[in-house]
Parts: structure tokens; C-alpha cells; sequence
């Protein structure tokens, strides 16, 4: 099931997208998933995102997709990825707010742009535990939290995506463990053909990772 919702970031009201389980009966793990540049036309409606988000349900995940500031519904404007960071902030306040989800099982994923955003707000907020990265562009942005953030992380790929840039060895060389890595032959930085297999890849990743997560997770939380 998925519906609209709204939340706050700072001043600006943002526009979003829920997905819960059906049927659920008790506290369930959350993500929030972040689109693909603003700029270039990404949005809660990238269709990577949305399948994301919806193997992520059917997983029995409660997962949130939503429009950075200045896009869709979105109040503000585009800030280079730093005010975003704070959105990601705020779709996680918005989740912990919610009765049905477990604050001791949050995880945060991104596309593209969304990847690079999402790496930040993951290193700088205790909450998060888990972190996806569809086609992290390391060929347009830093991704230096990479070297030394120790939660679970997955980075998915494709073989001929130029803007990530870095081959398997590469990529491990600069992403500390705990992580998986996963390399799609032929698939390039738009996932033509290979939406549904993205989203199933993320959804199952989150499934164990948050399985895997200390049963004592909240006492070593703020």
C-alpha cells in the first residue's frame, strides 16, 4: 500500500511517497530512498526508485520516496546537495514518527545523485544503519565518507555506467567494510531492462543487513 504523504525539512514542507506492508502487525525496519539529480530531471517518480521502494514493501519494509526541496510539490530550491542532506534528515525524522516503524532499524538509498546525497546524510546521522547505492557517481562527486563508515553498505553497478567510473577493484579499494559489491554486465547508469532486478537486488540486501544488526542497536544510539 502507498500513499501521499507531507513532512517538514527546516521551514520547507516536502512532498513524499509512503509504502507499507500490507497486513503489517508489528514495528517494521524503514527506509528512505533518494531520487537522481533534481537538475536533470530526477524525482520520486525515477523508475528505479519506485521499484525500489516497492521490492522494499514487499519485503515487509516500509519504505519512503520522496522529492528533494524544489521539486514536484516540494517547497525551496535546488542547494547542491547539501540542503538535501537535510531532507534525508527530515525523511528520517518523518519515519521515526510513525508508530509502526522500528527507530532501531533505519536504513537510507540512492540513485545516482541520490547515492551521493545519501552517503553523507548516512555518515553524519547515528540513526541510519544500513546504506544502498545504485550508480554512485565517483566520477562526478566524492564519496570520501565511503573509506571509513563501518555500516552495511551495498554498491550496485552497471559494467558500462561511465559516470560511476571505477571498476570492481577500484570501488573496493575506496568502500571499508562491512560491504557488498555488485556488478551488472551490460547494464549502464539508466538500468534499461534491469529496473526490477535493482529493486529486488536493494530490497533483499536491506532484508538481511537489518537482520544482521546487534540485538542491543539502540544502546549504541543517541
Amino acid at each position: 500500500m502507498e500513499r501521499r504523504v507531507m513532512f517538514k525539512s527546516g521551514d520547507l514542507l516536502l512532498e513524499g511517497m509512503l509504502h507499507v506492508p500490507s497486513g503489517l502487525e508489528h514495528k517494521a525496519s524503514a527506509v528512505a530512498v533518494c531520487h537522481p539529480h533534481p537538475l536533470y530531471g530526477g524525482s520520486m517518480h525515477n523508475i528505479i526508485v519506485e521499484e525500489v521502494c516497492r521490492a522494499l514493501e514487499d519485503e515487509g519494509i516500509i519504505a519512503l520516496r520522496f522529492n528533494f526541496r524544489g521539486v514536484g510539490s516540494s517547497e525551496g530550491t535546488y542547494q547542491e546537495g547539501i540542503g538535501e542532506r537535510i531532507d534525508v534528515t527530515s525523511a528520517i525524522d518523518f519515519l521515526t514518527s510513525i508508530d509502526t516503524v522500528d527507530p532501531d532499524s533505519l536504513g537510507v538509498a540512492g540513485y545516482s545523485f541520490g547515492a551521493y546525497v545519501a552517503t553523507y546524510a548516512a555518515s553524519e546521522d547515528p540513526r541510519i544503519d544500513v546504506l544502498a547505492l545504485v550508480s554512485p557517481p565517483f566520477s562526478m562527486y566524492s564519496f570520501e565518507p565511503l573509506n571509513t563508515c563501518r555500516k552495511p553498505k551495498l554498491i550496485v553497478w552497471g559494467s558500462r555506467d561511465e559516470l560511476v567510473g571505477f571498476s570492481a577493484v577500484e570501488v573496493a579499494k575506496v568502500v571499508a567494510e562491512p560491504r557488498k559489491l555488485i556488478l551488472i554486465e551490460e547494464a549502464d547508469h539508466f538500468w534499461t531492462g534491469h529496473e526490477v532486478r535493482v529493486g529486488k537486488l536493494v530490497a533483499s540486501f536491506f532484508k538481511n543487513a537489518f537482520k544482521g544488526l546487534p540485538k542491543d542497536n539502540a544502546s549504541e544510539k543517541p
